[in-house]
């Protein structure tokens, strides 16, 4: 049985870190070998015809899509044409733009099998085992998933207190190389803060969990290793660090010229707006992010900015890679 991890990236240059964590939980996890793991991995200017004949080609028995903003629409089509192709396929879907509301998901696209609603680690390596034994899944814990013409939720994931117990994914696969890519680090899972408009792992029992220094400092050492360059950090929540501390920017990147078109991308960010507007009967986030934004904008003498500050310590290169990149954007205190 073979099972593809499949995502459409907002920039190629990144690691599919979402599925790196899937794919090393099934095989630490799920004894699934790294050959009946496969990743599907497509370019942002990728066509859904591309995706189709690429995750086709793994000829999977089990897909698994990682579905965020920038990709959700382009994967749920691709992945309705591949189970027509392959009618006793599994589709598997995750990620936060499906998680928050699975049900209505599932609703939707009554050609999945099965949604995961928050981590997808042990809830992927159970499904994966029932499927390879022919059982049911409906005693998998965190998913919703069809019983007849019925909707069901099987109720909260198997919660991992202490998320050093997830496999890393940051090492060596038989099928895949961090070599010159951009990684993202994963120090904490979870948020401090209780904003209205984000929906982060709000319903979980602890709010912040913290992977060891000792295992993060392992993994930042394996991945300088394999050529991965710059560092940057965006601006936090409100400009202020977890102790409520201001944080100055380095540099901004003037935004104003694309501001419509990132209030519009935001406003398509329809998980966080159905969440806020039920869970508190605010649908303003929108002008949070428009104050903000400006606020940027009125320290660097714009409409429009967002902030960013460069980590420059030891190893990692004090070369100004990012403001190069931007050009004409750059803007400087």
């Amino acid at each position: 049985m073979k099972i593809c991890l499949a995502l459409k990236h907002a920039s190629a240059a990144f690691t599919p870190l979402p599925l790196m964590c899937l794919k090393a939980a099934l095989i630490d996890l799920g004894g699934w070998r790294d050959a009946d793991v496969p990743l599907a991995e497509f370019k942002p200017d990728a066509s859904v015809d591309d995706m189709v004949a690429g995750m086709l080609a793994a000829e999977p028995d089990v897909l698994a899509l990682s579905c965020y903003v920038w990709n959700v629409a382009s994967l749920l089509e691709a992945g309705r044409r591949v189970k027509a192709q392959r009618p006793n396929l599994r589709v598997v879907l995750g990620g936060p733009e499906v998680g928050p509301q699975a049900a209505e998901v599932l609703a939707a696209h009554p050609w999945v099998d099965a949604i995961v609603k928050n981590e997808g680690e042990l809830p992927m390596v159970d499904l994966a085992d029932r499927w390879r034994s022919g059982a049911a899944i409906d005693d998998v814990d965190g998913i919703v998933i069809h019983a007849g013409e019925r909707i069901v939720d099987t109720g909260p994931e198997r919660f991992v207190r202490d998320i050093n117990n997830l496999p890393t994914a940051y090492r060596d696969f038989g099928s895949y190389s961090y070599k010159g890519k951009y990684a993202c680090i994963e120090t904490q899972r979870g948020c401090v803060f209780t904003c209205n408009f984000c929906f982060f792992n709000k319903d979980l029992p602890i709010r912040n969990r913290r992977f060891d220094a000792g295992r993060v400092d392992r993994e930042i050492t394996y991945l300088l290793q394999q050529d991965i360059n710059h560092l940057y950090f965006m601006d936090p929540i409100e400009g202020r660090d977890r102790a409520g501390n201001r944080i100055a920017p380095d540099f901004a990147v003037d935004v104003t010229h694309y501001f419509d078109k990132k209030r519009d991308m935001l406003a398509a960010h329809v998980s966080q707006r159905s969440w806020v507007l039920k869970q508190h009967g605010i649908d303003d986030y929108m002008g949070s992010m428009e104050k903000w934004t400006a606020k940027r904008g009125l320290m660097f003498g714009v409409a429009f900015a967002e902030g960013f500050q460069q980590y420059s310590g030891t190893p990692y290169p004090r070369t100004k890679l990012l403001q190069e990149l931007v050009g004409g954007a750059l803007l400087l205190p």
